[in-house]
């Protein structure tokens, strides 16, 4: 577990990629190692990577949900947040696909592991975002919305301690 953490740090900083990947699970082709080298390739720091995790998470539901968490996990670890702006709105445009035609278990976890969330405090607003999204729900799906709204309120209180560290 250790090795896999070491590398997907590396790959996540970009000083290792597929080759150093495939190297590591040919070392260890367990369970354990494919969900590993799923969250490492969804690492790789390049708009490439991100929309091929994107595109196997979010617009294939062919992925075990083991595979799914992790890949997740590795979507959402960069060095460079611009790479997550793109997904933005597609993110808010997926989910009441997803919600609805997915288990609850897979929905949940793309609700809640594509959040957002890290670029808030950037050039992208995601409370007004979100805001704007539960505004076109509005009744619909009220299992969704709160999910949505709880993370919303995350984001609203972690840039309320930013905004109240800098005083």
């Amino acid at each position: 577990d250790l090795r896999w953490e070491l590398l997907t740090s590396l790959v996540a900083g970009g000083r290792a990629g597929e080759a150093e990947i495939a190297a590591q699970l040919a070392a260890d082709p367990t369970a354990t190692g494919e969900r590993a080298a799923a969250a490492a390739r969804a690492a790789i720091p390049t708009a490439a990577a991100k929309a091929a995790a994107w595109a196997a998470v979010v617009e294939s539901d062919g992925l075990a949900n083991a595979i799914q968490a992790t890949t997740i996990a590795g979507f959402g670890r960069v060095h460079d947040r611009t790479l997550l702006v793109p997904f933005v709105e597609p993110y808010f445009a997926a989910l009441e696909q997803v919600w609805t035609g997915r288990t609850n278990e897979m929905a949940q976890n793309i609700v809640l592991g594509l959040y957002p969330t890290t670029l808030a405090g950037t050039e992208v607003d995601v409370l007004a975002a979100t805001d704007a999204w539960l505004d076109q729900l509005g009744d619909r799906h009220p299992a969704l919305r709160r999910l949505v709204v709880e993370s919303r309120d995350g984001v609203r209180r972690a840039l309320a301690a930013q905004d109240r560290d800098r005083r």
